[in-house]
């Protein structure tokens, strides 16, 4: 740190006894690990483009997350993040989250509104196929996300209205009959659909 970012080194400096007593540090790190050490950080942290989520909720609800000028979003640590190549790929994982099944999969197995309900773990749970920019499923998958994302900014009709057509393509991605689809995804919960959220 001496040598590479010095002037980082001064700065936390200004906080290093406040940064020694962190009950995470004193737990996870040794007394000869820097005491800026930070736990569960990695390159994905600082990743341009992420879909992100909220860990404790009641349904899974996902979004896409970009850089703010030239500087990544950095999310909470109650916000699930998975990082990602590209915005395409972003809005198609992100779609792929919200179209209804892997929300209803996941509160068959979970407690919806627990610690942790939606956590990392969806992905080991749901198998999303790896995007490909050569499928155009794939292409009309983040079509649908960024249709959506951009009802939400503009304010400018719904981003709900994008489910049906999402629920189709989830049918398609995993070679599922659309009503089966459709089935799992009102039984599975309070009747509701998982919405499309992209605030």
């Amino acid at each position: 740190m001496e040598a590479r970012h010095p002037r980082t080194l001064r700065y936390l400096e200004r906080f290093e006894a406040l940064l020694r007593a962190r009950p995470a540090y004193r737990r996870y790190f040794r007394e000869r690990d820097p005491w800026w050490s930070v736990f569960d950080v990695g390159a994905y942290t600082l990743a341009a483009w992420k879909v992100v989520w909220p860990s404790i909720a009641r349904d899974l609800r996902a979004a896409v997350a970009g850089p703010l000028g030239a500087r990544p979003v950095v999310p909470q640590h109650t916000v699930t993040l998975a990082a990602v190549e590209s915005e395409e790929e972003a809005h198609y994982l992100c779609g792929v989250l919200n179209s209804g099944p892997p929300g209803a999969a996941l509160r068959l197995f979970a407690s919806a509104g627990g610690k942790g309900f939606a956590g990392p773990h969806v992905l080991r749970r749901v198998r999303v196929p790896r995007y490909r920019a050569d499928d155009p499923l794939h292409r009309a998958i983040a079509a649908l996300s960024r249709r959506a994302h951009a009802a939400a900014a503009s304010g400018e009709g719904d981003p709900a209205d994008v489910e049906p057509a999402l629920l189709r393509a989830a049918a398609a991605l995993w070679d599922v009959p659309a009503e089966d689809l459709e089935r799992l995804v009102f039984t599975a919960g309070s009747g509701q659909p998982n919405r499309a959220a992209v605030r």
